[in-house]
């Protein structure tokens, strides 16, 4: 008898020790959470990991120890209780402690999911800001509707009928072997509606990869590496011009082709950030110089992958510039952001670049004002040739390494 006393001790000894312990994970998310909404806003700091790891070992130490002398307290008591023949649940009736225990799960399961809905739903990411992406949270919405009604339905009749059609001596359950009606509703309901969203995914995967666009994109080169990204727009003949991996050098770190005239009045860009305009369609074309990498924008639904070897790209039109998003979210602060989707390496968080969208002559006047390739890359003027004792025949250039012979 003392050890079925002790197994229901400890079971609930747990279920009391999982409660806290859920508390304490989700007060600490939702600190940590806080916490980093407010780091954004204050700017960097010096190494935040380090100065709360004390913490972290305290509250650690402390929950084990706590287990432990819960352990010991379960332990002891159950001693003490097979000396004096006791069993506090001995008129317990199991069939009644199941239904009331789903009963109060139930509670404490649905007051979790609207402890998530008011706490945490401000992270989520606001509307899309690209055509496309529009399309997509339309998708999204409504497939969530669908399963969260069935959700929502389904577990509220589960711990419904839990508790109210408990095991009792008084009821004898309904023999119902089979419904060829019922089944029929029940299969092709689900059928019909996963039909139609599936129907609709494919139409908007057609819209997403072979959209019909008023003008001709905007050309952009996004070409990665570890870690940082380089940016390559596209000159006054929106043609990117060609490149070749074998001419990647020092000087000419994206390997572009000199004798392709198209790449001299192509526009280099080192700084970190990408400049777009709104309402024009833009074509990125990726590419990465060693690992895999991932062209990351989820304010604008859009995730490539960046492969060595393998060029990809992704045509989307931004609709909302970085002011009015501002004014969106009420963050005077936010700004659209660019990361690396991959795990590239130990300085992966460094591959973060600040997208700006703005209207079409911002726009075009930022363009205008970074140098074209050649002018950025090649020497303001040509080196005198040294003297030389070369053959009749041959240049002094023949003979000497010149900045210029790195665009061949």
């Amino acid at each position: 008898m003392w050890k079925n006393w002790t197994c229901k001790a400890c079971t609930l000894a747990v279920f009391f020790l999982f409660l806290a312990t859920a508390h304490v994970a989700f007060g600490q998310k939702t600190l940590g959470a806080e916490a980093a909404a407010r780091a954004a806003e204050a700017g960097p700091v010096v190494d935040p990991a380090a100065k709360g790891e004390w913490v972290s070992i305290l509250i650690k130490a402390v929950q084990g120890l706590g287990l432990l002398l819960l352990l010991l307290v379960v332990f002891l008591t159950s001693r003490l209780a097979r000396l004096v023949d006791f069993d506090p649940f001995k008129n317990w009736n199991a069939n009644v402690m199941n239904a009331r225990m789903f009963a109060v799960f139930g509670a404490i399961f649905a007051g979790f999911i609207l402890y998530e809905l008011k706490y945490h739903a401000p992270y989520i990411l606001p509307s899309s800001a690209s055509v496309h992406g529009a399309e997509i949270d339309n998708l999204y919405n409504i497939t969530l509707i669908m399963t969260g009604l069935v959700f929502v339905i389904t577990q509220a009749l589960l711990f419904f009928y839990a508790f109210r059609y408990q095991n009792s001596p008084r009821r004898k359950a309904l023999y119902y072997p089979d419904n060829h009606k019922l089944e029929l509703i029940w299969t092709l309901v689900p059928a019909l509606a996963l039909a139609v969203v599936v129907l609709y995914g494919v139409k908007v995967w057609n819209d997403i990869h072979h959209p019909q666009l008023a003008q001709e994109p905007i050309r952009i080169e996004v070409v990665a590496e570890q870690f940082k990204w380089t940016l390559r727009y596209s000159g006054d003949d929106a043609t990117l011009g060609k490149y070749d991996y074998k001419k990647i050098t020092g000087d000419n770190p994206l390997g572009l082709d000199s004798l392709d005239k198209a790449a001299h009045d192509d526009k280099v860009v080192y700084t970190k950030e990408l400049h777009l305009p709104v309402n024009r369609p833009v074509t990125l074309h990726a590419r990465a110089k060693d690992v895999l990498h991932g062209m990351y924008i989820p304010h604008f639904a859009v995730n490539v992958y960046a492969v060595p070897g393998m060029p990809t790209q992704f045509t989307f039109t931004p609709t909302m510039t970085t002011d009015q998003m501002r004014r969106k979210t009420g963050n005077p602060k936010f700004n659209y952001e660019m990361a690396c989707g991959q795990l590239c390496g130990s300085s992966h968080y460094n591959m973060r670049v600040v997208v700006i969208i703005e209207d079409e002559a911002s726009y075009k006047k930022w363009v205008a004002e970074q140098p074209t390739w050649i002018t950025k890359d090649a020497p303001a003027t040509a080196p005198e040739a040294p003297k030389s004792d070369a053959p009749k025949g041959q240049t002094a250039m023949n003979q000497i390494p010149v900045r210029t012979a790195s665009l061949q």
